[in-house]
């Protein structure tokens, strides 16, 4: 029984130094893929000026806005942090607190809400982190332990490439595939190709978790304090034969409303796109389909906007 904490902690030590030791001798290996753009992305949030918008949710964003429209109907400059979804939604939203200020405009665009607050991470944990210590407060503490277990794969890939000196990319798109918004280049947005959609999945409802709500709602207290703006807006819907009738959506919609704090400025049956404007899933849209969420998401934003001055006329 005494033997075994000795055992563990000899054990936890000596991958702690091969840890540091790596992390010290081998630079980054995959500065060129999609999961890359975060630097991108972190930067710009971090660079521009307030009041500025910022978008928050997993790929359906960097799929699916165009980003220069939002920011010359609005006149706020715009950085769209759509990111992988299976760093799971409180990664996103971490990624917004880095940098929240004074009549900024934090607009959430998940398509689920019932999450538990944990962190879905797969390989690309430390392919996107690898010694980019200053991205690591994003995760935090919980999140570097959670991934450990998949760490000692991504050293050995790493090490491999470094030898080899190769070029390591592990998706089909790449970091340079993105604008300085965040969102994919227009040339690459209409290369795609909508006969690549494929959902085997299928369009599901979305649902709504207790402790999602106390995240967002405390995300909610966190902006005001800082004299910002949280919103919770619409993602694209794929409208398949037996996708989800439009009362269910009104009724998720209600619920939202309800239990959040901060404004929902969207109907989601608004966001409901016919099914040859998405390609290969069904959050990911096409150039034509970015442009009718964008300019949804505009109108939506702009109707807020009329709503509340026509409120502080009327007072």
């Amino acid at each position: 029984m005494i033997r075994f904490p000795k055992k563990m902690s000899v054990f936890l030590i000596a991958y702690l130094v091969v840890a540091v030791v790596f992390f010290l001798l081998v630079p980054a290996q995959y500065p060129t893929s999609y999961d890359a753009a975060i630097r991108d992305k972190i930067d710009r949030l971090e660079k521009i000026g307030s009041p500025k918008i910022i978008l928050v949710g997993n790929s359906n964003l960097t799929f699916g806005i165009v980003s220069e429209e939002i920011e010359k109907a609005i006149g706020m400059p715009v950085v769209n942090l759509g990111f992988n979804k299976g760093f799971g939604n409180i990664f996103n939203e971490n990624m917004a607190k880095r940098n929240i200020c004074e009549g900024d405009l934090v607009i959430i665009c998940h398509n689920n809400f019932n999450d538990e607050g944990k962190m879905f991470y797969r390989d690309e944990f430390w392919f996107t982190m690898e010694n980019h210590f200053d991205l690591w407060d994003i995760p935090g503490i919980y999140g570097i332990l959670e991934n450990a277990y998949n760490l000692p794969w991504y050293m050995l890939k790493a090490t491999m490439h470094y030898i080899s000196g190769r070029q390591n990319d592990i998706y089909r798109y790449y970091r340079d595939d993105l604008n300085e918004y965040g969102d994919f280049k227009p040339e690459v947005h209409a290369s795609v190709d909508p006969n690549m959609y494929n959902n085997p999945n299928k369009v599901k409802m979305p649902s709504i978790s207790e402790t999602c709500v106390k995240r967002i709602n405390a995300l909610n207290r966190y902006c005001k304090e800082r004299g910002a703006t949280l919103l919770i807006a619409g993602f694209p819907i794929a409208d398949e034969e037996d996708r989800p009738a439009d009362e269910a959506y009104d009724k998720f919609q209600a619920e939202l409303e309800r239990r959040m704090e901060c404004p929902v400025i969207s109907t989601y049956t608004d966001y409901i796109f016919p099914v040859e404007y998405f390609h290969e899933l069904a959050l990911h849209l096409t150039d034509k389909g970015a442009l009718l969420r964008t300019g949804q998401l505009i109108k939506d934003l702009t109707s807020r906007s009329e709503e509340r001055r026509v409120g502080k006329e009327c007072r």
